[in-house]
């Protein structure tokens, strides 16, 4: 590996983290009590909140735990909670 393809990697490695955190910052503050979303906004913050639903239950499992429909639909109406109010 040469120093230009070190350079290249870390520097692309980078421009995927802003794009990330461009991303979550766009989502921010979408869904407060004045603010009426898109329904793509809407999607986007669907996938955000099935991501986190989805990372929390795996976390949950890997620690041996079983998490039942009951705990996922309570976790999910959790995140759907607009505390903006």
């Amino acid at each position: 590996m040469t120093a230009k393809q070190s350079l290249d990697d870390r520097l692309k490695v980078l421009h995927d983290k802003i794009n990330q955190a461009q991303e979550r910052l766009s989502l921010t503050g979408i869904l407060t009590k004045d603010y009426h979303a898109s329904s793509q906004e809407l999607k986007a913050r669907y996938k955000l909140l099935k991501k986190q639903l989805d990372d929390d239950t795996a976390t949950e499992e890997s620690h041996g735990h079983h998490v039942g429909d009951l705990e996922t639909a309570v976790s999910a109406w959790l995140n759907s909670l607009d505390l903006d109010y």
